[in-house]
């Protein structure tokens, strides 16, 4: 993975019920921009705007930017995650659906 992005972690939320996150770290990983419909984890159906691939664990709720060093304002939220994992069963890869 060549690609780079911007990730931020969700980390709760403060006394005005807005979603608070860490400090923003920079993530190797592959980036698709392509509409496609999924699903979310309650089952909802939504159309994503891009499909990213990455070591790194995400959560539904963390917000992901392209490229490196990037603003929140700049950010995508993450609405599914799935896990692959290889055929040796060694390497698990992210799947985050913005």
């Amino acid at each position: 993975m060549t690609q780079k992005a911007t990730i931020f972690k969700r980390t709760g939320v403060n006394g005005f019920g807005e979603p608070q996150f860490a400090v923003a770290e920079n993530i190797l990983c592959r980036w698709e921009d392509k509409r496609q419909i999924n699903y979310s984890a309650a089952g909802e159906e939504f159309i994503s705007a891009a499909a990213v691939y990455m070591a790194k664990d995400v959560s539904i709720g963390d917000m992901l930017a392209k490229g490196e060093d990037q603003l929140i304002a700049s950010a995508s939220e993450v609405k599914a995650v799935e896990t692959q994992i290889n055929l040796r069963g060694r390497l698990s890869l992210k799947k985050a659906v913005l």
